[in-house]
């Protein structure tokens, strides 16, 4: 509910010092939107509203699917957010210059979008992540989820998707495609489904005020709804009922051209970016390089990486493009650009890995060879003195500075650099005496386990025999012999206790039943000494 007050305010405080009021216009006649489709209703109203826009060639493209970006715009527009002054999200693919930025960075900053190190804007927006941004931006409960047969109820959609389904926004049955693109007709009814759903709560909110809205009627039931009639309801306004795109041959071509086209980019961009690599590891490993061949290196790298990402962004685009079509060359074409894109995005990501800063990683190297030094000599000193207790803080210790230092030589090892070699070397010879100490450290302390097995056995016996030695004692009733054996076995208890804890602090596996028999020896020494008193 907090999400929702937050929302709810922010929008008063617009609409109360901009005083605006929102009010239906008239008709809007799109080229490809038809009185008689099912969606026609929602388009309209929506429209109208200033919540989605159509083209300026006067269509509309109801089944052009939605991107990421766009979906942001949508929902800002529904929520009648103010963006005038946003917080920037911090992703790297959506610059404060691009047109939907506020949209995006104000619907993040209330949680409707997840923060991350990527958006993603020309990304087809899926049906399940289409489901969690109205589910959250809207404030969306149903008082029962409704299941489909392709969201398990372990997917992390489940409980968006069905809400979507309990609250009746989504008329599917069965089957929800969850991985299926949302067309712009369908976004229009899922958002004028909830409006609707708004309008009629008992809840206060911005969309109660909308004049000229009309009936919180849902455009799907035909029973209620003029616009409709029962024969083009029936199964037209289920939106998991594709309408196909007939293309002639010449359109088909064109198509498969322009995939071509976007493959052959990326294809070529790969290629420059693998040779770009593979010179900039040349320099490394020459010992003539300098700063100013390691500095054009990197650049090169870059550059090549912008131009694959360039690349990678354009065949998204192309991708976004393509209509439901049911020719399998032009599914064919598509399938091969969706795959090599995604193959293009791990050649980038793997790309940022290659630049080094040699100063860092010779500073990086010089400093853990160091700590490993010095931490061997500790392990050395704790040995020798045979200090369990230092022994197993400086194996812990030890331990975790080797994983770290582990670390960083890879990067060398990548990448190996003729200019800090000598480092390197030094580096690892310490890494290897750090990795034979730290297995010294592990005899030593299995070691420890034989020792403090006899330690165990020996106080049971002591426990045992103190505690029989008090009970004679007691039914003698002689008082000098009690106090005496009492004291005694006190402080053995006291001891076994001490033996308990250490080693209870070994951690060991071996000696857990050995344990359990010292545990059940001090608690009947305990009894036999409360008994006594």
């Amino acid at each position: 509910m907090r999400f929702k007050k937050s929302i709810t305010t922010s929008i008063a405080a617009v609409l109360l010092a901009s005083g605006a009021t929102f009010t239906q216009a008239e008709d809007i006649a799109f080229t490809d939107v038809k009185e008689s489709d099912w969606f026609y209703p929602s388009v309209q109203k929506l429209v109208q509203f200033n919540i989605i826009n159509g083209y300026e060639d006067n269509s509309f493209k109801p089944k052009e699917n939605i991107n990421r970006a766009q979906a942001a715009a949508i929902i800002a527009r529904a929520l009648q957010l103010d963006l005038t002054s946003v917080t920037n999200p911090g992703f790297t693919d959506v610059s404060e210059n691009y047109i939907h930025y506020r949209a995006i960075a104000k619907l993040t900053e209330l949680g409707v979008f997840t923060k991350g190190e990527k958006f993603n804007p020309n990304e087809n927006l899926t049906r399940a992540q289409m489901a969690k941004i109205l589910v959250v931006a809207f404030n969306l409960n149903a008082a029962q989820l409704k299941s489909f047969e392709d969201v398990p109820a372990d997917d992390w959609s489940y409980t968006y998707i069905g809400t979507l389904g309990g609250l009746n926004i989504t008329t599917n049955d069965g089957q929800f495609n969850p991985k299926d693109p949302v067309g712009r007709a369908h976004l229009a009814a899922f958002i004028e489904r909830i409006i609707n759903l708004k309008r009629s709560d008992n809840t206060a909110d911005i969309w109660d005020t909308w004049k000229g809205w009309g009936g919180e009627v849902n455009p799907e039931t035909p029973a209620e709804n003029p616009n409709t009639t029962p024969d083009k309801t029936d199964d037209k306004d289920k939106e998991d009922v594709v309408d196909y795109v007939e293309l002639d041959d010449d359109e088909i071509e064109a198509l498969i051209d322009k995939l071509d086209d976007a493959m052959d980019a990326i294809d070529e961009d790969m290629d420059a970016l693998d040779k770009v690599i593979e010179d900039y590891k040349e320099i490394l490993g020459d010992r003539k390089s300098d700063e100013d061949d390691y500095s054009r290196g990197e650049d090169k790298v870059e550059d090549a990486q912008d131009d694959l990402e360039d690349s990678i962004s354009k065949a998204q685009s192309e991708l976004n493009k393509i209509p439901n079509v049911k020719d399998n060359k032009v599914l064919d074409s598509k399938s091969k650009l969706e795959k090599l894109v995604k193959q293009a995005k791990e050649k980038v990501e793997d790309a940022k890995n290659v630049i080094v800063d040699i100063e860092d990683l010779k500073d990086d190297l010089i400093d853990y060879k160091e700590d490993l030094d010095k931490l061997v000599k500790e392990a050395d000193a704790a040995i020798d003195k045979e200090d369990k207790d230092d022994m197993e803080d400086v194996y812990d210790e030890l331990d975790e500075l080797i994983k770290e230092a582990k670390e960083v030589f890879s990067k060398y090892e990548a990448n190996p650099i003729k200019v800090i070699e000598d480092e390197a070397d030094d580096f690892e010879r310490s890494l290897d005496k750090a990795k034979d100490i730290l297995e010294e450290l592990s005899e030593e302390l299995g070691n420890l386990e034989g020792d403090y097995k006899e330690d165990i056995e020996e106080m049971i016996d002591d426990l045992e025999e103190s505690s029989r030695l008090l009970e004679e004692a007691v039914d003698d009733k002689d008082k000098e012999d009690i106090a005496y054996f009492q004291k005694r076995l006190q402080k053995l208890i006291d001891e076994a206790e001490d033996l308990y804890d250490d080693v209870d602090d070994l951690k060991s596996e071996k000696l857990e039943d050995d344990l359990e028999d010292l545990e059940k020896a001090i608690e009947d020494a305990e009894e036999v000494l409360d008994d006594s008193k």
